[in-house]
């Protein structure tokens, strides 16, 4: 079976053909991708900004710190490399934890340490990151709306797919 560049596989493992999807919803929900990855990178920038300038002393909360900064930025490239559900949804997950180990941190503490809103940069990677879950969750939900609203049409797995160009 031919998988030519014109389809990609629907959310039930479906055959959907690219060109069938409304490309206005294709370019924004690329585009909402790209913001999103963008908001995980800022994020990792601050992270990796506050691991530089104090946090890398804190015992396990500065080795997070890192952790959280390098791996923001690969997921960042990820997203916005591949503008796909699967790697959007896990900058979602990435996203929440941060935020909850924010919240965790300040409210009981984490690993020792108790930080707070009023510390540097708290409320900036707060706001970044719940901006972040936002933006990323309108474009999987769009990516799902796409590729759904082709699902009358759609070309199933065990029917053969036409070349782009041919009949």
């Amino acid at each position: 079976m031919d998988h030519s560049s014109s389809v990609t596989w629907g959310i039930a493992g479906e055959v959907v053909r690219r060109r069938d999807r409304p490309i206005a919803l294709t370019a924004a929900t690329n585009a909402a991708m790209v913001a999103g990855a963008a908001l995980i990178a800022w994020s990792a920038a601050i992270h990796l900004d506050l691991w530089h300038s104090s946090y890398r002393s804190i015992p396990t909360i500065g080795r997070l710190f890192l952790f959280q900064s390098i791996a923001g930025f690969v997921l960042a490239a990820v997203v916005a490399g591949t503008r796909r559900l699967v790697p959007a949804l896990a900058g979602i997950a990435f996203l929440a934890s941060t935020v909850a180990g924010l919240v965790l941190s300040i409210n009981v503490g984490l690993f020792g340490f108790k930080d707070s809103l009023g510390a540097a940069f708290a409320r900036l990677a707060l706001t970044v990151e719940l901006a972040g879950i936002v933006v990323l969750s309108a474009a999987c939900l769009a990516r799902i709306v796409s590729v759904r609203r082709v699902s009358a049409g759609v070309v199933t797995a065990s029917a053969p797919i036409e070349r782009q160009g041919t009949k």
